[in-house]
C-alpha cells in the first residue's frame, strides 16, 4: 500500500489479506487451534468446496470448550 492515502480513497484490495488460509467443516478443533496459534490468526474462514460457510474465531473455540465442559449451562 502506498503511503499518504486518505482512508476514503482506499479500496478493500488495498488492505485485504491476499494469502487466505481456510479450513473445512470436518477439521478437528485441535487442528484448528494449532493452525490459529502457528499462523497467529484470530479467525479463519470455513469453506465447503469453494463456498464460504462460516468463520471460526479463537473466542468461538473458547466458548465451545466452556460450554462442552460446564456442569450447568443456562
Amino acid at each position: 500500500m502506498d503511503g499518504g492515502k486518505d482512508l476514503g480513497q482506499l479500496a478493500a484490495t488495498d488492505v485485504m489479506t491476499r494469502e487466505v488460509v481456510t479450513i473445512t467443516e470436518e477439521m478437528p478443533v485441535n487442528d484448528v487451534v494449532y493452525l490459529l496459534q502457528a499462523r497467529r490468526l484470530l479467525r479463519v474462514p470455513v469453506v465447503k468446496g469453494k463456498a464460504l460457510v462460516g468463520v471460526v474465531a479463537r473466542r468461538d473455540i473458547v466458548f465451545g470448550y466452556v460450554r462442552a465442559t460446564a456442569n450447568y449451562w443456562p
